[in-house]
């Protein structure tokens, strides 16, 4: 225990290297301190460890991030049941839009492409649905295909849909085709926008404007999960395209509005 009053010594480690300090005994970067270094560095660990690092997972045939949320930090294969794949390529484009005009990082363009062109090969629900040409959120741990592994389900389920990771993997693919140009992914976030707005309700205390979970095929929602869900991703989405006058802008404002007036 430290005596009352006296000030704790921040500690010799943390944890794998002796602490840095200025002038002034302020804890600082321990890379390269004298540069400001210290996030650039472990920027560039994250990316080259994705980009350079990542192997093909033996049992799926893919890179291991394309077919597991999760890998053994021993062997970089993949670990765990259940896949994340329309949040973690969401998330990744966002880091690339930053990442990229600050570093010219070229492979991670083309890293985050080859996500995106994988999910739209195998996770994204068939025409004729009622949530018609968007992506799954999850999948097995392992499989090359997506859809399945929807928590709570049984295994044969492969209907299952978030919709708020259509907004936020939409906004992802939207992002993308700014960043390249690209036009398959603009039409990709069109699709997701569509759907969006076509299943938008106005939100009350038992129920968000879309639903947490529904059956892709069917419409319907699931195991009553009416409410929950980032809703502010589709608002975004919809609110960008309606920018770029892409689709049909009077109903993505309408959906727009109902669900930023739930929001709000």
């Amino acid at each position: 225990m430290q005596p009352s009053g006296q000030r704790q010594a921040p500690s010799p480690l943390l944890p794998w290297h002796g602490a840095r300090l200025d002038g002034q005994r302020k804890l600082v970067a321990w890379y390269r301190p004298d540069r400001n270094l210290g996030y650039d560095h472990v920027l560039r660990l994250g990316w080259r460890f994705m980009e350079r690092r990542i192997q093909v997972d033996r049992r799926a045939g893919v890179r291991v991030h394309l077919a597991w949320a999760v890998f053994d930090q021993h062997t970089l294969q993949g670990v765990y049941w259940q896949h994340n794949p329309a949040f973690l390529y969401a998330s990744f484009v966002d880091s690339l839009v930053a990442w990229y005009p600050y570093s010219g990082d070229r492979r991670a363009v083309s890293l985050v492409r080859d996500m995106l062109d994988y999910q739209l090969r195998r996770g994204t629900t068939p025409a004729g649905w009622a949530w018609a040409g968007v992506p799954f959120a999850t999948s097995c741990g392992g499989e090359r295909r997506y859809g399945g592994c929807l928590a709570g389900r049984p295994a044969g389920f492969r209907t299952g849909v978030e919709p708020d990771k259509v907004g936020l993997l939409g906004l992802g693919y939207l992002r993308f085709y700014e960043l390249t140009g690209e036009r398959r992914y603009l039409g990709a976030a069109r699709n997701a926008a569509t759907a969006l707005a076509s299943h938008v309700r106005p939100g009350d205390a038992a129920h968000t404007p879309w639903p947490f979970r529904v059956d892709g095929r069917t419409g319907a929602t699931i195991d009553g999960a009416r409410y929950g869900g980032a809703i502010v991703a589709p608002v975004e989405l919809l609110d960008e395209l309606i920018r770029l006058r892409v689709g049909d802008t009077g109903t993505f404002r309408r959906a727009r509005s109902l669900a930023w007036h739930w929001i709000l």
